[in-house]
């Protein structure tokens, strides 16, 4: 079972604002702040986090035939604070981890968060401080820094910390057993029930290529395939349910477009009949 470490408190400034309008974006020296942690008495673990900083974002932007880079500064404020702390092995001194249980390798910072934040977003993110302790508020203009600020401590082997990795923020795992079941029942239905029309169709132009439309073809297909089982059926059923033989008749055939051959052929191998017949034959000299 994971340790149930989670501390929550806050971080107040004393008024210590900074002001924004003096923000310089390419501004070396950067306002920290200091952290200490302390777990059980032990000696307290430092943490130095950056109040705020500033990242160039750079893209292509295409006009016309030609493409030029665009580059906008993005500005970022710590507005809270998120530790995840773990134990030394054979030991039950606590310190600031960089591992998660659950996950193969090590984080880059001892942060609970890649980006910053459980709701950042993972199509916008930011190439600086990644797995830092600190939570950032991010905007292209310059962002006043708050007075106090939240502090999290959670132990590495938190079950929501794994969920926050695997799933990219948005702590969902896709669609269920069931939901899956069902959407497979349905495309493989509908999938079956488009390739067999498909075959029927071909087997239709096949056998009967001579028939003006689908529709001719099809009843070729009922007056030699499905005539007489549909005649069976009906006398069967009716004299199940008690009905009359007219009902058991079938119906009458209707007008056809056929325009081919209608008499019985010549089997394969038949002698010509003119061959038989003596008064056809001229003398014999």
């Amino acid at each position: 079972m994971p340790d149930p470490l989670h501390y929550s408190s806050s971080i107040s400034f004393g008024g210590d604002k900074l002001d924004p309008n003096k923000w310089s974006p390419t501004d070396p020296d950067l306002p920290l702040v200091e952290v200490d942690l302390t777990v059980s008495g032990q000696d307290a673990e430092k943490v130095v986090l950056p109040r705020r900083f500033t990242e160039q974002v750079c893209k292509w932007v295409q006009r016309g035939k030609w493409n030029r880079q665009v580059c906008d500064w993005h500005y970022y404020v710590l507005s809270g604070v998120c530790v995840k702390m773990g134990q030394v092995a054979d030991s039950d001194k606590w310190q600031p981890s960089f591992d998660i249980e659950g996950v193969r390798g090590q984080t880059a910072g001892v942060g609970c968060y890649m980006y910053g934040s459980p709701s950042a977003n993972m199509h916008d993110y930011r190439g600086l401080y990644l797995w830092s302790a600190g939570i950032y508020t991010s905007a292209k203009y310059r962002l006043p820094t708050p007075d106090t600020i939240p502090v999290e401590i959670r132990a590495d082997t938190d079950p929501e910390l794994l969920v926050d990795m695997l799933t990219g923020g948005t702590y969902g795992f896709g669609p269920s057993q069931a939901v899956k079941f069902f959407w497979g029942t349905i495309m493989t239905v509908t999938s079956t029930a488009v390739l067999c029309s498909f075959c029927f169709c071909v087997f239709l132009q096949y056998v009967w290529p001579q028939a003006a439309n689908n529709n001719d073809r099809v009843k070729y297909f009922y007056r030699r395939y499905l005539r007489k089982p549909h005649a069976w059926i009906k006398t069967t059923w009716s004299s199940m349910t008690g009905g009359t033989k007219e009902e058991a008749e079938p119906e009458e055939e209707e007008e056809s477009t056929w325009t081919g051959p209608t008499g019985p052929g010549n089997k394969l191998g038949q002698t010509p009949p003119s061959l038989h017949d003596p008064s056809r034959m001229g003398p014999v000299a």
